[in-house]
């Protein structure tokens, strides 16, 4: 019987935080568009599952176009053909399809294309990175990728956390259940507590 809760527990612990990471390309590569380029992705089977999926963004985590699925854990590695799709806020997202975690590139990375160049929005710097979270709702725990510094307030107004740009694994255990406003500039996004 112990060793029963042992292992629910431990199962349980080890799926509060997220065990899957993009590894490569993760901030600063330049990729040439029709090469072959290696994404390197982490994954802890025993906490995420074997199965993920990845994507790209050209967009700065915007939209995402899918790139395929993989079955592994450890290091995961995969022959890219790397899209014509130029953009200087490209990021690469793996995602656990059993625990619905995910992992970005931390910062973002380059594909160009020598004869076409970028798109004249990306030579104007007008594409703005995004607030990503999840889950939503949530209950003992909120997964934020934040791109500059943000508020999360009350559905009342009142102050709950002051955060910097960056990605959080938060304890929401103790919040309340309702309505919390995240705020990131002109970006206002709302989320839900249940538990």
């Amino acid at each position: 019987m112990m060793k029963s809760v042992l292992f629910i527990g431990l199962f349980i612990a080890s799926s509060l935080f997220s065990q899957i990471r993009v590894v490569k390309p993760n901030g600063g590569e330049r990729w040439k568009a029709d090469t072959v380029q290696q994404i390197i992705i982490y994954i802890n089977a025993a906490a995420e599952g074997p199965y993920f999926d990845f994507y790209y963004s050209v967009d700065n985590c915007r939209t995402w176009k899918y790139i395929d699925s993989g079955y592994y854990y450890g290091n995961y590695t995969y022959d890219w053909d790397v899209p014509d799709d130029p953009s200087q806020f490209c990021f690469v997202k793996a995602y656990a399809t059993m625990s619905g975690n995910w992992d970005t590139s931390d910062h973002a990375f380059t594909i160009y294309n020598e004869q076409t160049g970028f798109r004249e929005y990306e030579k104007n710097a007008f594409c703005l990175p995004c607030i990503e979270f999840k889950p939503n709702p949530f209950s003992k725990c909120l997964y934020l990728i934040l791109p500059d510094s943000t508020s999360i307030y009350s559905l009342t107004g009142h102050l709950i956390l002051k955060l910097d740009k960056g990605k959080y694994e938060l304890d929401t255990s103790k919040w309340r259940n309702g309505v919390y406003i995240i705020k990131s500039g002109n970006e206002i996004k709302k989320i839900v507590k249940i538990d």
